[in-house]
């Protein structure tokens, strides 16, 4: 029972994380090139543990060597990915070279020496809690920002427990590498639906982040900006330019426009506005969308949504809803 669960988990989540890599990316280049390593990193690791457990593959020196690899390189990828997101500046640092020498001369030593491919796992787990725990450290400090934070911690807590529990049977030797690969297929299947969920479910996840990050680790000032006439600009822009028709708009790029700085252009419509820059930008698009729905009653929702520069369904649907408490359909009957 476990085998076949773990073979419909391995199924599910590569079909996911090929969904993942190919959705359109709002965040920084650097952070899309970690985010995309990182997830070839998960597809590649799955196929591997679907092939040693159907017995397609079997365990060879050269296969444990790129195995261990893969294996260490989430932890760190995924904090690169994190860091690019909170903390761009601190990513290119050349301490970033430690951990990759560390996975590989433990992964050379479990591919020449087989007895210690066991604690080479167990010590792959390790390194990816000590990366989760730095994570939860960013996470701590803005934890007061982020409406979020509580499921942000709790999937961070989840990780490490499981960290904790694979090192814990990897030391104890109670368990083979073999007879955790179900366990962890079936949990890496989970871990791809919670990230699923989020992309469906919380759209604005990440720009609500960079924005909040953008406040906490930089230092901005509008003594010099005349913030009046920057908001007129910015009002120009979007209902005359309608410039919240590119899908693509980010804060650096809306910034560039305004001749301002991305923590300048934040802190200006938080304190101007009284909400943040990609709520700011929701709030335009649907807007428009209002209008299109009652003077296009032929033109599809989805269509509508596109048009106004949401880039899904699912993130048309959340900004809808979240201002009018019913979906884009049902406003147009109601209204109509």
């Amino acid at each position: 029972m476990l085998t076949q669960l773990s073979f419909v988990a391995a199924g599910f989540s590569i079909v996911g994380l090929v969904l993942l890599g190919l959705q359109t990316r709002s965040e920084s280049p650097m952070a899309t090139r970690f985010a995309l390593a990182m997830l070839t990193n998960l597809l590649a690791l799955q196929v591997i543990h679907l092939a040693l457990l159907s017995q397609t593959w079997h365990v060879s020196g050269i296969l444990t060597l790129v195995y261990v690899s893969l294996l260490g390189s989430v932890g760190p990828l995924f904090f690169g990915y994190c860091q690019a997101v909170i903390s761009p500046s601190d990513v290119q640092k050349l301490s970033a070279l430690a951990p990759a020498m560390v996975i590989l001369g433990v992964a050379v030593v479990a591919a020449i020496y087989p007895p210690f491919l066991q604690w080479a796992y167990a010590l792959m787990f390790v390194l990816c809690g000590l990366y989760m725990g730095k994570l939860a450290s960013l996470l701590l400090k803005l934890k007061h920002r982020r409406s979020l934070f509580k499921l942000e911690f709790m999937l961070v807590a989840g990780f490490l427990a499981w960290a904790m529990m694979v090192v814990a049977l990897g030391v104890a030797g109670s368990l083979s590498l073999l007879q955790l690969l179900p366990i962890q297929m079936i949990l890496l299947g989970i871990t791809v639906a919670i990230a699923l969920h989020i992309q469906l479910n919380y759209p604005h996840l990440l720009s609500s982040l960079e924005e909040m990050a953008s406040r906490q680790y930089q230092t901005s000032t509008l003594a010099q900006v005349d913030c009046e006439q920057k908001i007129q600009q910015l009002k120009q822009l979007m209902h005359q330019q309608k410039i919240y028709e590119d899908s693509h708009l980010s804060l650096d790029g809306l910034a560039e426009l305004l001749a301002l700085k991305p923590h300048q252009l934040t802190e200006l419509v938080n304190t101007q506005l009284d909400m943040n820059v990609s709520t700011y930008l929701r709030q335009v698009r649907v807007q428009a969308s209002e209008a299109l729905l009652l003077e296009e009653p032929k033109v599809s929702v989805l269509a509508i949504g596109l048009s106004v520069g949401f880039n899904s369904q699912s993130a048309f649907y959340a900004a809808f809803k979240a201002q009018h408490n019913m979906a884009p359909g049902q406003f147009r009957k109601k209204t109509t």
